[in-house]
This record gives structure tokens, C-alpha cells and sequence, in this order.
């Protein structure tokens, strides 16, 4: 038990997610304390396809936007390079 995080001791929702296809998964994440280069909480929506990755940030005038098929590392971040992705504030 490292940094006070209890052990994964129940597998259902891994098994679970690969039972059941899925088109996307959406993940939320709403920081309770400052991350390293942030001056304010974050609040980030993601949604993953097999294809791509997609992050938006409350309050952020940037995102990031990744083609997990050519760039499975996420080096190359699409958001600012592709004109025909919109994002819209959240």
C-alpha cells in the first residue's frame, strides 16, 4: 500500500470492460490538489476510441488531440494542427 492507495482486490469492472465492447470510454478527472505546472485545479474530460484520444480542460485554451493509430506514443498533439476539430468551452 504505497502513498496510502488501498489494493486493487476486486476485478469485476476489468473483466467487465472486456466482456463488453465499447465505442468510447469517457474519462472525468477533477483534481483535488495542484499538479506540477498548474497554478489552479484541474478539471479534464477525456474520451478514448481505438482510434483517438481527445483531452479538454476547464478554463484552458488548449486541448489535446491524438491519432492513436499513427501515433501511438502521443508525441505529435493534433489539437492546434487539424482546422476541421472544434472544440467548444467547458
Amino acid at each position: 500500500m504505497r502513498a496510502g492507495i488501498q489494493p486493487l482486490t476486486d476485478r469485476k469492472g476489468a473483466i467487465f470492460l472486456l466482456l463488453v465492447p465499447v465505442d468510447a470510454i469517457i474519462v472525468e478527472e477533477d483534481s483535488q490538489r495542484l499538479m506540477t505546472g498548474f497554478n489552479k485545479l484541474q478539471r479534464v474530460r477525456t474520451v478514448v476510441t481505438d482510434r483517438h484520444r481527445m483531452s479538454i480542460r476547464q478554463g484552458e485554451n488548449w486541448g489535446e488531440f491524438y491519432n492513436l493509430q499513427s501515433d501511438p506514443t502521443e508525441v505529435n498533439n493534433r489539437r492546434n494542427r487539424d482546422s476541421t476539430i472544434n472544440y467548444v468551452s467547458i
